[in-house]
């Protein structure tokens, strides 16, 4: 018993094995255990089970990686390199995304699991040990980053259009084409002739019914729209000899961030006709450019090359001075991508005390006092306010001081600033309900 307790001590010290035989060697009449090992073609890379503990104890080699056979190693490590990509992509996307060949709604499970079931997922695992390891990660992103490209939609909200449970697990194609099926199919088989798979719609991949992701939403607007690799607008009430600047379009609050968020951007008459045909980028036409500055009053720069924040905040307010929203507070919600800013998002408030808290925090990040140069009714908020968004279609009159020496006007600018300040922090601690 002993000698057998002994084989099967020294049989595991050199790893787990396949299987123990009993034998009877024809040269004695003694039967033993005879261990046979477990064969892998990495048998001899692995260290003893004894040695392995040797180093855990001493704290060197305790790492699991580091018992992967080689080969092994790699692969993982690939596979974790191309997740680490998908997910650190995919963070800045809209969390639903309309897959344009299926015509399903995917959330961010369904957009991974499509990707890995891909011929580009196998042509990077293909690829693992032909590159090292910076040229890996450098075409890992690019291939997951090119997969993972979607197309935002611009439009006016019509009749019916279809929200996230009329679509949620079906396929759009199959729907009965009213006017806004019929706008959501038209707009995934426009990209998908692009050669785009994802598609973005504000109608039905939002839930509305949830107050914390349609917070997150509007919130995370612009930059959906900015990441976006396209944006096409539709422009309903345009046919196709008529002038892009007639539309409505340029009357909504909401399309005010989605025309200076993206890089690219097509228009598409009512039929999804391309407005300006020939371009791939309606952004580069100068033309196209032209049209837009006559329509919005917004110039070239900003147009081309935008950037959200509070600098110019003036002439911000302005491009928004004549346009509407079918809730009034969404009015200030609708800008809040434009300034860079977060504020609480508070369906139900008056449409005063949702400007006024957006102005407030303009001015209190900005400290541009031509905000409170306007004329018209003041605001239930605060007086200083105005009461809608339409008194800064008119730019302030600024003459210059001819009679004031610099140091005095730079000493009243001072107090004036402070004085804003203080006031600030008196807005801020008012209560939010109060003109709800």
């Amino acid at each position: 018993m002993r000698h057998i307790c002994t084989t099967l001590h020294n049989a595991y010290q050199r790893g787990p094995p396949s299987r123990l035989i009993w034998t009877m060697p024809s040269s004695s009449n003694k039967r033993h255990w005879r261990y046979v090992p477990k064969v892998t073609p990495t048998m001899q890379s692995l260290p003893t089970v004894s040695h392995y503990r040797q180093l855990k104890i001493k704290g060197r080699g305790a790492s699991t990686q580091s018992m992967r056979p080689a080969g092994t190693t790699s692969g993982s490590r690939f596979k974790y390199l191309i997740r680490e990509a998908v997910f650190d992509i995919l963070k800045g996307f809209p969390p639903r995304l309309l897959d344009t060949r299926t015509g399903m709604l995917c959330d961010r499970d369904s957009q991974v699991t499509q990707f890995e079931k891909s011929g580009e997922y196998n042509q990077l695992l293909s690829s693992a040990s032909a590159t090292d390891a910076p040229a890996q990660a450098t075409d890992i992103r690019a291939v997951v980053s090119t997969y993972f490209r979607y197309v935002t939609l611009s439009h006016r909200w019509g009749k019916l259009e279809p929200l996230l449970h009329n679509i949620d697990g079906r396929v759009i194609y199959d729907l009965d084409p009213t006017d806004g099926i019929s706008k959501l199919q038209s707009f995934c088989l426009a990209c998908g002739q692009r050669g785009y798979l994802w598609a973005w719609s504000d109608t039905c991949c939002i839930d509305k019914e949830s107050s914390t992701e349609l917070q997150e939403a509007i919130s995370s607007m612009f930059s959906w729209y900015r990441l976006s690799a396209l944006t096409m607008v539709h422009l309903a009430d345009v046919s196709d000899m008529g002038r892009l600047t007639n539309s409505v379009w340029f009357k909504r609050g909401w399309t005010l961030q989605e025309l200076l968020a993206p890089r690219t951007m097509l228009f598409f008459t009512r039929d999804w006709s391309l407005y300006w045909d020939g371009s791939s980028n309606h952004k580069e036409e100068s033309t196209i450019l032209g049209e837009l500055e006559q329509a919005t009053g917004i110039t070239l720069r900003y147009l081309t090359d935008f950037h959200p924040g509070v600098d110019s905040a003036r002439s911000r307010l302005q491009w928004a001075s004549t346009r509407c929203t079918t809730r009034p507070e969404d009015m200030a919600y609708s800008l809040l991508g434009v300034f860079g800013l977060h504020i609480p998002v508070l369906y139900g408030e008056s449409a005063e005390n949702a400007l006024g808290r957006l102005l407030a925090e303009v001015i209190s990040k900005s400290g541009d006092t031509s905000i409170l140069d306007w004329v018209g009714q003041s605001s239930v908020f605060h007086s200083c306010f105005p009461a809608t968004i339409t008194p800064y279609h008119t730019l302030p009159l600024s003459l210059p001081n001819f009679t004031t020496p610099p140091s005095t006007h730079g000493i009243r600018q001072f107090f004036f600033l402070r004085s804003v300040r203080k006031m600030h922090e008196a807005l801020s601690n008012l209560p939010l309900t109060s003109a709800i």
